[in-house]
């Protein structure tokens, strides 16, 4: 079987989801007779057949994965998508409608979902039900018993007899939308603070990325008033730190996003040679008695002189995250999954474009979407609310007499029989083909000219009018263009507060 994982850009194949989850599983399912490819979702055209058995979107939440999707599926292959963020179960949050509406979208076109938490696989069930699940965990990269054993020994000595502990914090030190990353290691500051009190030297190694170190970012390091060091992040960087360190510092605040996280930090502390002290929310509890809950336990043991992630407990540690994070059985698990999925029938003689699609630019819509569909001979459709200054086949214009509608040649062609007739009848023929032409004259009393009369171009983006003025839109595009099956492109919440007037 050969997959294919679709990535938002080229650049993604770098980013630590796709390193850690699928990257280090390829080998092992490679060897499985599975073959598992980075593509990324530009390369989709007319010209390009899809070559791949199953099709897994990763990160690609927007109008080109819905396309995409009811293409591949329409040629038989699998579908599905991975989830691994939980922007999904929070309803009162607004403003990530678009991301439950993508994930509403592309639902029915798919056949399974890739999570790394059970708390996801429930997530993407409210919205799939039937639609098979994996819980896919992140595997470690690498793990040697007596190298881990024998640095932990060195540092559990230099600790007792120096009293000092140097702690490791790498991450995304920030989120556009939650409080996360750097927020989290100011908020559980105090147990560095009790560590002190216990009479040890504290030193902290932050690896994080430069978007982060804002003022208000460095800020937050300056009050943990501890000794501290920021580099950006790298593996390399990562990987000397955890060497280096006593023990990763990885805190958790108790809200959806965060506690839907996978196991990755701490598999990765743990099999770099460090402990974890992980306070607050238990994420990390399925890896059992080797993540310590509070400072003053770290500090029992280490005056004890015995860690939990030590060589007493090495092969403990290596059953856990055996169960936890192993590539070759992740491989094994994932690839028992895939081979069970239904199969589907699959007609090789159809164009990979069969079945006409489009794209509806919303109120901000990104460019590479109307890119794609022009790529896949699809239509491109400019709402007349949208901020898109690009020429698309069908593009809705406010004038002060109404709507007019411009017609590209390609828009032109999969015009009903009777609205084309019409639009050669009061429409002006561009120099480029096509037309222009009042709305309402090849659709008398339309809807959507009464939704726009009533609604102010600075309100069209509100909550209360953008859902309803969708619908319309698509009446009237069934009317204009039937049997064309049109995706909704939205890059903002619809509910954007209005444009200052």
């Amino acid at each position: 079987m050969r997959i294919a994982v679709v990535l938002l850009t080229e650049g993604h194949t770098a980013l630590a989801g796709t390193r850690i989850r699928y990257q280090r599983i390829a080998p092992q399912l490679q060897a499985l007779g599975y073959s598992l490819d980075l593509v990324p979702i530009s390369q989709f055209s007319a010209k390009l057949a899809p070559d791949h058995d199953l099709y897994l979107f990763s990160k690609c939440e927007d109008a080109r994965s819905l396309v995409l999707a009811r293409q591949l599926r329409l040629l038989g292959r699998h579908v599905g998508i991975d989830g691994f963020d939980d922007y999904f179960s929070q309803h009162q949050d607004s403003r990530h409608v678009r991301h439950r509406e993508w994930l509403r979208a592309i639902a029915p076109y798919c056949d399974f979902f890739l999570t790394s938490t059970p708390r996801m696989r429930e997530v993407f069930q409210t919205y799939m039900p039937g639609v098979q699940g994996h819980v896919l965990n992140d595997p470690f990269d690498d793990f040697d018993e007596e190298a881990i054993a024998e640095l932990v020994d060195a540092k559990l000595q230099v600790a007792r007899a120096e009293r000092r502990i140097t702690f490791a914090w790498f991450g995304v030190g920030d989120h556009p939308s939650f409080t996360v990353g750097l927020p989290d290691l100011s908020a559980h500051a105090q147990a560095f603070r009790i560590l002190q009190r216990r009479g040890y030297e504290v030193r902290l190694r932050v690896l994080t990325n430069r978007r982060a170190l804002t003022p208000g970012g460095l800020a937050l390091l300056r009050r943990l008033d501890i000794p501290f060091t920021v580099d950006e992040w790298s593996l390399a960087a990562e990987s000397a730190a955890l060497t280096e360190s006593l023990a990763a510092f990885i805190p958790v605040s108790a809200q959806p996003f965060s506690i839907a996280k996978s196991l990755n930090r701490s598999v990765t502390a743990l099999t770099g040679g460090a402990q974890v002290l992980s306070p607050a929310y238990p994420l990390y509890e399925p890896l059992g008695d080797f993540i310590y809950s509070s400072a003053d336990s770290l500090a029992d043991d280490i005056r004890d002189g015995r860690l939990k992630a030590s060589r007493p407990h090495m092969h403990v540690l290596a059953k856990t995250l055996g169960r936890w994070g192993n590539p070759a059985q992740e491989a094994a698990l994932l690839a028992r999954f895939l081979k069970d999925l239904t199969p589907l029938s699959r007609d090789e003689s159809e164009p990979w474009n069969k079945g006409r699609g489009g794209i509806i630019h919303g109120y901000v819509s990104p460019n590479v979407c109307s890119d794609l569909a022009k790529s896949m001979n699809h239509l491109s459709v400019t709402a007349p609310f949208s901020e898109s200054r690009k020429t698309d086949d069908l593009r809705f214009i406010r004038k002060p007499n109404g709507l007019q509608i411009r017609i590209s040649p390609a828009g032109e062609a999969c015009l009903a029989a009777g609205v084309k007739e019409k639009c050669v009848q009061f429409g002006e023929r561009l120099e480029r083909g096509g037309f222009q032409v009042p709305l309402n004259d090849i659709l008398p009393g339309n809807p959507l000219e009464s939704y726009i009369a009533e609604h102010p171009l600075a309100a069209t983006p509100l909550l209360s009018g953008y859902a309803e003025g969708i619908s319309i839109l698509r009446e009237v595009l069934a009317q204009l263009t039937p049997g064309v099956v049109f995706f909704l492109s939205e890059k903002s919440a619809p509910f954007k507060e209005a444009p200052a007037q």
